[in-house]
């Protein structure tokens, strides 16, 4: 039995920009050595992985066969391997910070525009399920998920640099985890299709569990009601609390996230530091901020920027001579009698 023809240039450009992006996020974060954008890279190689799958199948003129599985077995395992990487880097320490040079932009505005394409591809994938894409529905949910996960990660990269050491290892180790656990049941779904292939037309692969739960609405509750609807037929949305809660959710989400902006305009200065404020990019060299709290106005409007004024920095100037008796060795020169 034939498939209907799907337009499958659309999608080899989209793999394209994924690519990009992909290998754009992987080296800005190995080189600012951000772990955020570090581990959203992950997040992306797994939607390329299950784009790399879609293209296979809309190419495939029959039911989905044992290349699909083993391909996606493969690339899934590819996922995890960079998973494991990013986890001994992060809990290690060996990802060294570094300002963002000139040419390059902060964290912050890197995170701000990988949720913009994740949203992006998501709306795309969603009008492209009509089409007869068996995978389009399944990576609509997986690019939704990736929309909340980049708002997380990019609340990390706002917030005070006094919760900074408490939030951003946590937050980059959740945004590993979830591409893991993604990839660990593609790994899985692929190993069972070589004893039970799928039926044709199947979302197989990319319609997968968390996905489903976390990524069937941009509302977290309508998602989880939605998931349990298709997945066990039962509607359990007629429930006025849970029409109540559906409801609220999306003000309450939306609340909070103006309330970890606001905190990013709420800086404290130690006893020990100086700090001056740019604003619009802009210093003021009259203005130096006194130690206390300081509350200006939020990212990215205003910038501080922290001295540690007692600490002494020294910087060795030409070449200094070091006797053989400091290096630990004897001193063989000879000496006036």
């Amino acid at each position: 039995m034939q498939r209907p023809s799907i337009q499958t240039r659309p999608l080899k450009v989209a793999l394209a920009g994924v690519l990009v992006l992909t290998v754009s996020l992987l080296g800005l974060g190995s080189y600012l050595g951000t772990p955020i954008v570090f581990a959203a890279s992950v997040y992306w190689l797994l939607l390329l992985v299950l784009m790399v799958g879609t293209l296979r199948q809309h190419r495939s003129i029959e039911a989905p066969d044992r290349y699909l599985p083993a391909a996606r077995m493969g690339l899934s395992a590819l996922v995890l391997a960079e998973a494991a990487i990013g986890h001994q880097l992060l809990t290690r320490g060996l990802l060294a910070p570094r300002e963002a040079t000139d040419f390059l932009v902060g964290p912050e505005l890197l995170m701000v525009g990988a949720t913009v394409a994740m949203f992006g591809l998501g709306m795309w994938f969603h009008a492209r399920q009509a089409s007869g894409g068996a995978d389009e529905g399944g990576l609509a949910k997986v690019c939704r998920l990736g929309v909340w996960l980049g708002l997380i990660g990019f609340g990390a990269c706002v917030v005070p640099s006094e919760f900074a050491e408490m939030t951003i290892e946590p937050i980059a180790l959740l945004l590993l985890a979830v591409p893991g656990v993604l990839a660990t049941e593609l790994m899985i779904r692929g190993l069972v299709a070589f004893f039970s292939r799928p039926q044709a037309g199947a979302p197989f692969g990319a319609d997968l569990v968390s996905a489903r739960v976390f990524g069937s609405a941009y509302n977290p509750v309508q998602s989880i009601l939605n998931a349990i609807d298709t997945t066990f037929d039962v509607d359990v949305r007629g429930s006025w609390a849970l029409g109540f809660l559906r409801a609220v959710a999306p003000p309450i989400l939306a609340g909070f996230g103006l309330v970890v902006w606001g905190l990013s305009s709420v800086v404290v200065v130690d006893a020990s530091q100086h700090a001056v404020r740019e604003r619009f990019g802009k210093v003021d060299p009259a203005l130096v901020l006194p130690p206390g709290l300081v509350v200006g106005l939020p990212w990215p409007f205003d910038q501080v920027r922290r001295v540690d004024v007692t600490r002494v920095r020294s910087v060795p100037l030409g070449y200094t001579k070091t006797s053989p008796a400091r290096l630990g060795q004897p001193d063989l020169r000879a000496k006036p009698a």
